[in-house]
């Protein structure tokens, strides 16, 4: 049995997918997934078959090389290379669709946030499942809410233009294929007869609202493909702090870094900082109890931390709360403020404001948590959630039986 897969071409929402795959794999279906080339490598290192797109646009990588100016600025231009990566896929829907075809799948998966995903999965008319890679939302709900009005927070009047561009191909789309199934007036939330999310139910938003068609499955931690060398065994004291702005716009704020100097350098912790692209030589003289490279191996440090100061990327949380390590959010996009606020209420760590960053802010916050013992309590129940998700087999069973009753319902 086919299986075809669409998602963001974001790392964010591919990377939750794989150890999916893997299962469904391990369980005799044919997967095949379509994105853009930048994802080849690890989709096909996960047994899948990666079928190319034209448009090669990962969408944070782009937008980090449009910034300058502060946080605000670079949420704006992510967003902005999102809604243009949506416009030019819809453009591209017959293409997509003919490749599609060509893989006669029994079934389809599709993250919600891909528009073409969602188009192709309801003109396809197989069963069909939703993947969420963060908060599963409904029409009106909290989160939708909260996005709403954090967006509006942002005043983005540079992004009616390609706004209006993804309206308009979706509105031809809709009379084209007959795409009742997706409201204009509620993009990138849907619901089908199974919807998979990749995050423990403990942690989502109205939880109470989400039926038993909802499988709160929470994520299946893999150590990452990329290799880089790091000097674990410098790691030998119990204060270990990791700092990570993930692949986000905020990795490329050298000021962020240098307050992370001033607040911790010459004290008892060890800190190891994860700078992306940024250039480590404009940092100059490094504190001696710091260890600063590109990219370092996330779940061998996490497994070692006492705290984690984070982007707040759902796959950073993930993992941060599968070791029970407390974090420090500082968001750069409405969804990880969303987060923050959620971690924050949870008592599973703090959040700070971008715009309030600073050597003081960083300490109290830090201070907080390690002197508080709620945080170790709560992150002790909620490490049990996230240990305990990963189990597939309901959805894999759940998956056999839609295909069944399809195949029964198309031979009356």
């Amino acid at each position: 049995m086919r299986v075809l897969l669409l998602t963001l071409p974001q790392h964010g929402h591919v990377n939750p997918t794989l150890p999916f795959i893997r299962k469904m794999i391990k369980n005799n279906f044919e997967v095949s997934c379509i994105n853009t080339e930048e994802f080849r490598e690890k989709v096909e290192n996960s047994g899948a078959k990666f079928i190319s797109v034209g448009i090669s646009l990962d969408i944070y990588e782009e937008a980090s090389k449009l910034l300058k100016g502060s946080g605000t600025l670079q949420f704006v231009n992510a967003l902005s290379v999102f809604m243009k990566v949506s416009a030019e896929m819809l453009q591209q829907l017959d293409q997509i669709l003919a490749l599609a075809k060509l893989e006669a799948p029994d079934f389809v998966v599709y993250d919600p946030m891909c528009l073409w995903g969602h188009a192709i999965a309801d003109i396809l008319k197989k069963p069909k499942a939703t993947f969420y890679t963060t908060y599963a939302s409904q029409k009106g709900d909290n989160f939708s809410k909260q996005m709403l009005a954090e967006l509006q927070l942002f005043k983005a009047y540079a992004l009616f233009g390609p706004l209006l561009n993804v309206f308009f191909q979706l509105i031809k789309l809709k009379f084209k294929y007959h795409l009742n199934n997706i409201e204009v007036s509620n993009l990138f939330s849907a619901q089908e007869e199974l919807n998979i999310v990749a995050i423990p139910k403990q942690i989502q938003l109205d939880a109470e609202r989400f039926d038993d068609s909802y499988y709160f499955i929470g994520p299946s931690i893999i150590e990452s493909s990329v290799v880089c060398t790091f000097p674990i065994e410098r790691l030998t004291g119990e204060k270990v702090l990791f700092i990570s702005m993930g692949s986000t716009p905020m990795n490329t704020q050298t000021d962020f870094f240098r307050n992370c100097f001033k607040a911790f350098a010459n004290t008892d912790w060890q800190v190891v900082i994860a700078v992306g692209q940024t250039d480590i030589h404009e940092f100059g003289v490094i504190p001696t109890n710091f260890i600063v490279q590109s990219y370092v191996p996330q779940l061998k440090i996490l497994e070692r931390a006492k705290l984690f100061i984070s982007h707040g990327g759902m796959n950073s949380v993930m993992e941060c709360l599968n070791f029970g390590v407390p974090l420090i959010i500082i968001p750069m996009q409405p969804e990880t403020k969303i987060t923050g606020k959620q971690v924050e209420k949870l008592r599973l760590g703090k959040w700070i404001e971008p715009h309030s960053v600073s050597v003081d802010t960083l300490i109290d916050a830090v201070e907080e948590i390690v002197k508080n013992p709620i945080y170790i309590s709560n992150l002790v129940t909620m490490r049990h959630a996230i240990q305990s998700g990963g189990d597939y087999s309901k959805v894999i069973e759940k998956m056999f039986l839609m295909i069944e009753n399809n195949g029964v319902n198309n031979a009356n």
